[in-house]
């Protein structure tokens, strides 16, 4: 094999690899661009507000805890499940969270929350105000 053989193997396989890292990433944005459009969404919104209504039942309302809420944008993920993780903001303090789950009811194709949890200061307050 010849050096202008061996140039043209690694031009060509350099190439393949390009071309293989290219598909990849416009892959990546095309589903990191659907997971954020799904979190966005009015069902998202809904399924937000049930589950920040589980944890204070006057969220979102001048009464509650729980004043208000903010998408986390960069915490967004892609289960395994095929269902979307993601951070809510309280109050627009990040050391209050809502770690949600989004999920597609396999009857009726609706978005419900699945597993989730927050964090121990946001279970400090909403402990600290049960009767």
């Amino acid at each position: 094999m010849t050096k202008k053989d061996k140039l043209i193997i690694l031009i060509i396989l350099t190439v393949l690899l390009m071309l293989i890292g290219s598909k990849k990433y416009i892959y990546n944005k095309a589903v990191r661009y659907e997971l954020v459009e799904l979190v966005k969404g009015k069902a998202a919104e809904q399924v937000f507000e049930r589950t920040l209504k589980d944890l204070d039942p006057n969220a979102l309302t001048p009464q509650g805890i729980i004043k208000s809420y903010q998408i986390d944008f960069d915490s967004i993920e892609h289960c395994l499940n095929g269902g979307v993780m993601v951070d809510l903001i309280i109050n627009k303090d990040k050391k209050l969270k809502v770690y949600d789950t989004l999920t597609e009811n396999d009857t009726t194709g609706n978005l419900e929350a699945g597993s989730g949890g927050y964090s121990s200061k946001l279970a400090e307050l909403l402990n600290a105000n049960k009767p």
